[in-house]
């Protein structure tokens, strides 16, 4: 679906962050989340998925307890 769309987009960026960009087009809709080489595709019911799934994902590092945060190494802030 968004390969035939990603042909006649027209992104314009709304955000971009150390690791991230988000594009959004101005025709069809089609949001853009770019990290490194990977760029993921999507509507913006998916996109707000994706946000609450990785809050969830951030939430669950710094639960006290969880053992999560111990397995991880230290690379400074990310």
């Amino acid at each position: 679906m968004f390969d035939e769309i990603a042909k006649t987009c027209r992104p314009r960026s709304l955000v971009r962050g150390r690791v991230a960009r988000i594009d959004l087009c101005s025709d069809c809709g089609c949001v853009s989340v770019h990290v490194g080489p990977t760029t993921l595709r999507m509507d913006e019911h998916t996109l707000r998925s994706l946000w609450l799934t990785l809050r969830e994902a951030a939430e669950a590092l710094d639960e006290p307890g969880s053992g999560v945060r111990a397995a991880l190494p230290i690379r400074g802030n990310a």
